[in-house]
């Protein structure tokens, strides 16, 4: 019965609507480029927290290793504002993070430790030159 029913909406309505998707589809792929000085911010932004936490001698929490990861995968998609975003989730006090969340990162084994998230985000950085 379902597989049967069709859209009501007249042809003039679904052009106007496919055309209202395509500007948005363009909008967004304009809004998706970055200058090499917004890369490079995030990139140093990124290298500063790596820098503070080999000055701590310790390797990232859960909570920061989960937003460093998900900052470098950000960059590596082209998607800065969202790596920036993560960047300054990654810093958040401990004593305002969110408690369940912090509780389920917690249960993940550890597996980047800084030397790793600083080779890829050296590549990372290596890749945006290319560009």
């Amino acid at each position: 019965m379902l597989a049967s029913v069709k859209l009501a909406l007249p042809r003039h309505q679904l052009a106007d609507r496919a055309a209202i998707g395509a500007e948005n589809n363009v909008e967004h792929s304009a809004m998706a480029r970055y200058s090499a000085e917004e890369k490079q911010e995030v990139h140093a932004a990124f290298e500063a927290i790596l820098d503070q936490l080999d000055a701590l001698e310790r390797q990232p929490d859960s909570w920061e290793e989960s937003y460093l990861v998900h900052a470098l995968s950000y960059m590596g998609a082209g998607i800065y504002n969202r790596a920036k975003t993560e960047l300054r989730e990654c810093v958040t006090p401990i004593a305002e993070r969110s408690t369940w969340r912090a509780a389920q990162l917690e249960r993940n084994p550890p597996r980047y430790k800084v030397a790793r998230l600083r080779l890829r985000l050296n590549q990372l950085k290596a890749e945006a030159r290319q560009r």
